[in-house]
């Protein structure tokens, strides 16, 4: 058994359970069975993160539905936003806030919670485009209460820097 310190900073991704993901997996995604033996062995290793994303077919909904019989674990579950495959700098504002909240309203449903722990920005350059009406759209839903914690996925070190830069 791994000890909490070390659960406590590992994650569990779950790509994979709602797609057929990854370079080396062979056998497609996991049944239903060995989803709830997962976590069950993450929450009785005293694991406490799971990433999740809106993009990663039914990983949100399998997540949900495997935490459900856990009601006293501590797993704390951090999702991205849809990953907006429409936007440009032509979407109108109304149209980007309907979709942001309509996926913060999804991943809440999948996962079965009201208010979701960790919500992260699936690609940084949303952090802006539209004006940066995505963000702000995020920033009013954590104000809202629907949202603890904002972040966002980053693919290199200058986007890091700036995330860290950014202290909203």
């Amino acid at each position: 058994m791994l000890n909490s310190e070390i659960c406590d900073r590992l994650v569990l991704g779950t790509a994979q359970l709602g797609q057929k993901y990854g370079v080396c997996n062979k056998t497609g995604m996991p049944e239903r069975e060995e989803i709830l033996a997962i976590f069950q062995a993450l929450i009785a290793a005293g694991g406490r993160w799971v990433d999740t994303a809106r993009a990663y077919g039914d990983s949100e909904w399998l997540v949900g539905q495997a935490l459900a019989g856990f009601s006293k674990s501590n797993v704390c579950v951090v999702t991205k936003l849809d990953p907006l495959n429409f936007l440009n700098e032509n979407t109108s504002a109304e149209a980007v806030r309907s979709a942001v909240k309509r996926s913060v309203h999804l991943s809440c449903e999948s996962l079965k919670i009201n208010t979701l722990p960790v919500l992260l920005l699936h690609r940084w350059e949303h952090r802006q485009i539209c004006g940066g009406v995505v963000w702000r759209t995020l920033a009013d839903l954590k104000e809202e209460g629907k949202i603890k914690k904002l972040g966002a996925s980053v693919y290199n070190p200058e986007q890091a820097l700036e995330a860290l830069e950014d202290r909203q």
